[in-house]
Parts: C-alpha cells; structure tokens; sequence
C-alpha cells in the first residue's frame, strides 16, 4: 500500500505540475489575446485640408514621428479620410484634430462632441492666425473654435514665435520632466471656464499661454489644446514642402509634454467599448503604414540639415501610389461652395501656325511667353522685367491685360505689396469692360491680406458689392471680407458684415458660414 499510495502520489504530482503549466501557458495566451484585441484607437483627422499648402499633418508626412508615440504607448493609429463620424469614434481613445483648414460640418461636430462627452480625448492642435492653406476663408483657429469652447477652452486670433520658452514643471502635472518649448507662428490658448487651465506663459506677450487642458464637468473626457502645429512637425512630408523638425529637436520637451498630453486625455478611457477597429477598416480610413527605412534628414529651423538613424519614414518610392505618398484626402463639402476659378485665364503659350507656313513671331507676344516662362519657374524677378517692358511699350496688345495681372502676382510674390496693389488698381480703373475685371477686387484683398493690411483687404471686398452687388461672387466677397476683419480683430465690422451677407443673400452657401460666425462672436459678446 506504501508503495501503491507512494506511486499514485507521484502521479498526481506531475500531473498536478503539467495541469498547471498547461493552464498558464492558455491563461497567457488567452491574455495576450485579450490584450491586442482591447488596443484602443487613437484617430487623426485626415480630411479636412491637413495637406493644403505647405502642410503635411498627416499620420504619414509631418506628424508620423508624433503617431509613433501613440504606437509605442499600445494604441491603434487611424486616419480618418472623408468625414469624422460617430461610428469610427465608438472604439476610440482619443481624437487628434491637427490644424483642420476646412469647417466640420454640424454631424461631425456632434460626433465629436458626443466623444468627448461620453469619455473621449480630444487633442486640438491650431496655427497662427491667417494659416489659410486652402483659401476657404478660415484657418485653423476659426474652425477648432467652432468645436472646444464647449469644453472651455478657446484659440485666440493671435500669432506668436518665441524661442526657448522655459518651463516650470511644478506648476501643473502635465507638465512633469519638461524644461522647454518653442513655437514658430502659432497662436494662445485662453481658458474660458472653471475646469480648464492655460499653461506655459509667453515671456514676449505676457498673459498669454501656449497650451490648455481641460476636464469639464458637462462631459466624461478630456481636451487638450496646443496652439502651433511646429511643436509636432518632425520634418517630412510631400515633396516640394518646406517643414522642420520641431518635435524631436533636443533644446525641447516637446516628445515629453506629448505623452504628459496623452496620458491626461487617456484617464477616463474605461468608460470606452474596447475594440479593435482595424479588424473592419473601410475605405473611411488607412492604418498608420511606417516601413522601416534606414533614416531620413531633418531641417532644423537654422536651415542646417541633420540625420536621425531609426526614423521612420513615410514610405518608400512605390509603396504607395502616387509616386511613393498618399493621395491627398479628398475634401468634405460642408458647407458646399460655389466653385470660381482662382485667378482669370489668360493666354500662356501662344499657338504656332502650322508649318507651312512658318510661325511668324511679334515682339509683344515674345515678350509675354518669355515672361510666363519665368513666372512658371518661380523667378518672379526675371517675369517682371518681361512684363514691364510689355506693359510700357504695348499697350494695345492682346498680352497687355495678362501682362499686367502676372506683373501684380510677381510683386506679391516678392512682397512688394503696394506694387501689387497699384498694378490691379491701374487694371481696375484702366480695363473697366474686362470680363475678368470682377476677380481683381478678389486679387486685390488676397494681396493686403498677404501683407497682414487685414483692413485694407476687407475694404477691397465690400468695394466689390459696389459695382457688382448681382454678381455671383457677391456673397463669397462679403464672407471674405468678414474674415479679414477678424483677423485684423476688428469683430464690430465683422458682424456687421456677415449680417448683411444674411439678410441680403439668405440662400447662399455663405449664409450659414455667416451664422456660425456670427454665434461664435456672440459668445465673446460681439
């Protein structure tokens, strides 16, 4: 019996031991499961007007350094392409609006709402007043403070550079291991309400913050709001951009002030459906893609070139279409807008007969292909020289009146506004029967606005009402010269603008940008 109960003793003891390994092994595996399938989501606004211009924060260009922290952090990195729905919110951990340069329309605006409210982190990052990259009349201000103030924070209409900033990191925990930042034409944040605050004063403009948190009592998650898009460019994009690598520079905190941001917003995430989105991605949205690549260089904002081994890189020529990048997300059309061309056209290569007979060439006509050649070239001093001796000496050519408006855009283009203005003035009085002649007052006002003459610009708009109150472009003019006043922060005229726009073209696509406007200057009592 000894030895029997000894055996059997024995045989439960390996068996016990292999049970238990066993269950170990499938409790890990069954965790490690669990794991990835809960990876929440973190999703980057990717369609509205993120690469107009020189910009690129997208998930693949500028800001792929700034969506690898979110990797290394354990979250899914997905970029939404046509609209931000409510939908491919529902598994989300945080939402990253990067300088939007187009409007939300009022489904996406309550999607995001709706987000923060029931958990969600919202990450607002804006620019410095007038970054319109796409010409649509907002920047980037304009559109985030359609979005925030409901959570009491808000951009000003501002524009500061300032290098280093120091930073205290016992005033605030989102602060902690933080000593520097910088920005380089961004805008202030204000804190509107008992549960935000404004950190990170400005030495140069005093009263005034670079960043802004939030934790409302109205909703269950979390904004933070950053006034400069440079803090996180790591300095890729499309080719042709000009960017600098504002995020991993080493005189900044800007990677720790980052996560800080991330873990504050990430806090309440429980209250969220733990999914994997990536399981069921449409056509809505790209996942994060970072092939590895050897590194890349970065430009600092001195202009020196430097190299990172280990980035990574968006994209190796033929990953992608499109000669190696993505293509640009396409556009939403809230409001819908009339399309105009932005400029007139005017003849650019001239047409050669058929030989025979041989072309016969005037000297006005070579002057003009001469000059546009340049033009195309971005050698705008050369253009000029063309166009001004066309202009003086021909008078009555037919290349007289695309002379003279290539001429204005060559001032503009090497800064010498008041040159600009005088060449469309000279066209605007001289070229009266133009059919082209409306689209100047528009030219006229981009120009003033170019040369930060806010008010000037917005005079030349509503000069245009003058002479062309039918005009088609009527409602787009006084939209447009709204805009300017605000961003020469003269609000009184602004409303007065926009409510005339409403009363006098109530079913214009402009009419309902002028009503956003005009309640969003209410809340600031204008």
């Amino acid at each position: 019996m000894v030895k029997f109960n000894g055996y059997y003793s024995g045989r439960q003891s390996a068996f016990s031991l292999f049970s238990r390994v066993t269950m170990l092994v499938l409790v890990s595996i069954l965790l490690s499961a669990g794991s990835a399938f809960a990876a929440q989501d973190v999703v980057f606004d990717e369609c509205h007007a993120q690469t107009a211009g020189n910009a690129d924060w997208t998930t693949t260009g500028g800001f792929s350094d700034f969506a690898d922290v979110f990797k290394q952090m354990g979250f899914n990195v997905v970029a939404a392409k046509k609209e931000i729905t409510a939908d491919m919110l529902k598994n989300a951990a945080v939402l990253v609006l990067s300088e939007p340069n187009s409007v939300y329309g009022n489904s996406e605006k309550k999607a995001i709402s709706d987000f923060v409210k029931r958990g969600g982190g919202l990450f607002a990052i804006a620019d410095h007043k007038g970054a319109d990259r796409n010409n649509d009349g907002i920047d980037a201000i304009g559109v985030l403070n359609q979005v925030i103030p409901e959570f009491g924070l808000s951009f000003e209409v501002n524009s500061i550079s300032e290098f280093p900033i120091p930073i205290n990191s016992s005033d605030d925990e989102l602060l902690r291991g933080t000593k520097t930042m910088g920005t380089w034409a961004g805008t202030t944040v204000v804190a509107n309400s008992p549960d935000a605050k404004a950190l990170i004063q400005s030495r140069k403009q005093a009263g005034r913050f670079l960043i802004g948190y939030s934790a409302p009592k109205n909703a269950k998650g979390r904004v933070v709001a950053f006034g400069d898009s440079s803090v996180f460019d790591d300095g890729t994009g499309a080719p042709g951009n000009k960017l600098y690598d504002g995020f991993n520079r080493k005189d900044c905190s800007h990677i720790t002030l980052t996560k800080n941001a991330i873990d504050f917003l990430v806090k309440n995430t429980d209250t969220l459906v733990r999914e994997n989105l990536a399981k069921n991605i449409t056509e809505n949205v790209s996942k994060h893609y970072d092939p590895a690549h050897i590194g890349h260089s970065h430009q600092a904002p001195d202009g020196t070139m430097y190299h990172q081994p280990g980035d990574m890189y968006p994209g190796s020529p033929g990953t992608y279409p499109n000669n190696g990048y993505p293509a640009q997300p396409t556009q939403p059309t809230y409001p819908s807008q009339p399309t105009y061309p932005t400029q007139p056209t005017y003849p650019q290569q001239p047409t050669y007969p058929t030989y025979p007979p041989a072309p016969q060439y005037g000297t006005d006509l070579a002057l003009y292909q001469q000059g546009f050649k340049y033009f195309g070239e971005n050698n705008f001093l050369m253009a000029m020289d063309f166009f001004k001796r066309l202009t003086r000496n021909y008078k009555n050519s037919q290349y007289y009146e695309g002379s003279m408006f290539y001429l204005a855009l060559c001032y503009k283009n090497t800064y010498n506004y008041s040159e600009a203005i005088k060449t469309l003035k000279t066209m605007i009085n001289d070229l009266r029967y133009s059919p082209n002649r409306p689209g100047w007052f528009f030219t006229a006002g981009e120009v003033c606005e170019a040369g930060y003459q806010f008010a000037n610009a917005a005079k030349w708009y509503e000069s245009f009402l003058n002479e062309h109150a039918a005009h088609q472009r009527a409602p787009e003019a006084l939209f447009k010269a709204g805009q300017a006043y605000e961003k020469g922060y003269a609000y009184k005229d602004a409303v007065r603008v926009y409510r005339r726009l409403t009363a006098s073209y109530p079913y214009s696509p402009f009419t309902q940008m002028s009503y956003e406007r005009l309640s969003a200057l209410n809340v600031y009592g204008f």
